[in-house]
C-alpha cells in the first residue's frame, strides 16, 4: 500500500518498488451519496465506507437504494447472518441496467432470505436505541 506513479506503458512504481502488469484499473473509489431523508443526519448510519468496520453483526439491517453497492451490502450481510430489507424507490433492481440484470439479482437476494420492497418511500428515520452495539456514535 502507497502512493503510486506510472512510470511507463506497463509499471507503476509504489514505495520505490516498480510493479509490472498487463493492464491496469484506476478505482478511486467514491463517497455514498446520502439521500435527503429528515432525521438521518442524527442517526447512526452505515455507508460502504465503514460498514465492514463493525465490532458486531446487527440483527438487522435495512439497505437504502438498489443500486450495485447497495444490493453487494445487503447479500454479503444477509450471508453474515443479518436479517435484511432492501428499500427500492423503483419498481425493479440495479435501475441503470438492463432489467435482465436486476431480476437475476433479485432471484439471488430473494434465495439469500433478502426482503425487497419496491416502490419505497422513506419519510424519515428514527433512532429508537442509543444504546445499540457496534453502531457509531
Amino acid at each position: 500500500q502507497g502512493r503510486g506513479r506510472f512510470t511507463g506503458r506497463n509499471t507503476v512504481e509504489v514505495n520505490g518498488k516498480v510493479l509490472r502488469f498487463r493492464k491496469a484499473v484506476i478505482a478511486t473509489g467514491g463517497r455514498a451519496a446520502l439521500p435527503p431523508i429528515p432525521g438521518l443526519e442524527t442517526a447512526p448510519f452505515l455507508t460502504n465506507a465503514n460498514l465492514f468496520n463493525l465490532d458486531s453483526l446487527p440483527p438487522r439491517l435495512a439497505v437504502l437504494g438498489a443500486g450495485a453497492v447497495a444490493l453487494e451490502m445487503a447479500h454479503a450481510f444477509s450471508a453474515f447472518g443479518s436479517e435484511v430489507t432492501v428499500l427500492a424507490r423503483s419498481g425493479r433492481l440495479l435501475p441503470r441496467e438492463h432489467p435482465k440484470a436486476g431480476e437475476a439479482v433479485a432471484a439471488a437476494l430473494r434465495e439469500a432470505g433478502v426482503t425487497v420492497r419496491y416502490n419505497a418511500t422513506v419519510e424519515r428515520v428514527a433512532h429508537t436505541s442509543p444504546e445499540a452495539d457496534g453502531f457509531p456514535r
